[in-house]
């Protein structure tokens, strides 16, 4: 994952961290979250974004922020953003490369609605998405 970041040029990426392993503060950063403990196999990846006026949330199956990862973003004292919408299929394990397709296209300066409301997803139906976002990063 560390490599895809690196080959991408994601600016001002902390890292990659389980939701019981993030710093004390946040700083001006982005950075990709195991919803798992550091001990577990894995669960949901989600990331993060802390370089604008307001602190960003995004988890590609648009569910609530888990407590930890809100104290955590608190840190920063802006207003902390995030989106309820499911573009993820429930039967998809590309949630990893969903975050990179947030970081990156928020670094191109694509608005947090024009990059959660790309007009080729569908919210009625995820596997449309799952087919767009395996051809973002080309994916077999």
């Amino acid at each position: 994952m560390l490599n895809f970041v690196k080959h991408f040029g994601i600016k001002y990426f902390r890292g990659i961290f389980s939701r019981d392993n993030l710093a004390n503060a946040i700083t001006k950063e982005c950075g990709i979250v195991n919803l798992d403990s550091k001990i577990g196999p894995g669960t949901d990846w989600v990331c993060y974004k802390n370089i604008d006026n307001y602190c960003e949330h995004f988890d590609s199956f648009g569910l609530k922020m888990p407590t930890d990862i809100q104290k955590y973003m608190a840190t920063c004292g802006k207003q902390i953003v995030y989106s309820g919408d499911e573009i993820q299929d429930r039967i998809s394990v590309l949630c990893r490369c969903w975050c990179l397709y947030y970081l990156l296209e928020r670094q191109k300066g694509r608005s947090i609605l024009q990059t959660l409301h790309n007009s080729e997803f569908d919210l009625s139906d995820q596997s449309v998405n799952h087919r767009f976002i395996k051809n973002y990063f080309k994916i077999v």
